[in-house]
């Protein structure tokens, strides 16, 4: 439940214009006994209006604290029961991680995939140095290529990510400072999933294009879901939502383990994740 306050704030804020309008009109006419009569009558049922506002603000307000309790509450029980509810929940998964994050937030959810019986096939960090201006000109250098456009770069990437980086591309992009490489264990054919591990500076809009182009084309090649932890600045898990796949906006709350677990099994399940909020639901369930 999301309760937002803005609106009784307009209400009452309009009755004071109207007092203030009514006022001002009975004043210009006059201070005559019946104009009196009528601006007491004005600000009497004006007085009315807000004490019933203001209770309902009152109720509404206790009505809200509780909500956000029992949604506590049932946070606080998830963190301690996730072990039991997601126990064995992706045996027989295998799973790629795909960061745009160079913190630990990837390696804790590849703590999550193992200890649920997953495997990671491979994990791929993709670091902010890729969107420099100079770095087509130094990878086309490196490899001997002609890229001329930052969509050529996500087509290097995926094609290389596809093969399980056999060709070595992945690797020349590691020794320039682009991507970081923790390991293929299974060939591309048998991951079953993708976790894309976003964050984004929200001053840097050319990540957000990256992003989205590389998303966009992963995505139509394993089911992929786009993760993000909850102190993120921008909220790049619903804006990924675009491309009709689940998101989680906070994948590194214990809580929401349970969502990862559930939107890994779960392929037709598409939205937005994590929290409650316009177009979000706290819970990855079917409905």
């Amino acid at each position: 439940m999301h309760i937002n306050f803005k609106y009784f704030i307009v209400s009452i804020g309009s009755i004071f214009i109207a007092l203030g309008i009514g006022i001002l009109i009975g004043s210009s006419l006059g201070t005559n006994e019946s104009i009196q009569k009528q601006n007491a009558s004005i600000i009497k049922d004006i007085d009315s209006k807000v004490n019933d506002l203001q209770a309902v603000n009152d109720e509404l307000s206790i009505e809200n604290k509780q909500a956000q309790k029992n949604i506590d509450d049932f946070k606080s029980y998830l963190s301690n029961n996730n072990k039991t509810l997601i126990q064995s929940g992706l045996s027989n998964k295998k799973i790629g991680i795909i960061s745009f994050d160079e913190d630990s937030t990837s390696n804790l959810v590849s703590n999550v995939i193992t200890s649920t019986g997953g495997e990671v096939s491979f994990y791929i960090t993709i670091k902010n140095s890729i969107n420099q201006e100079d770095a087509l000109q130094k990878i086309n250098e490196k490899l001997d290529k002609k890229l001329e456009k930052k969509e050529d770069l996500e087509n290097l990437i995926v094609d290389s990510i596809k093969v399980s980086n056999t060709d070595g591309r992945l690797s020349v992009l590691q020794d320039l400072g682009y991507v970081k490489i923790n390991g293929f264990i299974n060939t591309f054919d048998n991951v079953t999933n993708i976790i894309v591990n976003n964050t984004m500076d929200a001053k840097n809009t050319n990540v957000e294009e990256f992003q989205g182009g590389f998303i966009g084309k992963i995505k139509s090649l394993k089911h992929t879901i786009v993760a993000q932890k909850s102190s993120s600045e921008v909220d790049m898990a619903k804006i990924f939502s675009k491309y009709r796949i689940s998101t989680l906006s906070n994948v590194d709350e214990q809580w929401s383990y349970i969502n990862l677990v559930t939107l890994i099994n779960e392929k037709d399940l598409i939205g937005n994740f994590g929290k409650i909020d316009d177009n979000s639901s706290l819970l990855a369930i079917s409905k």
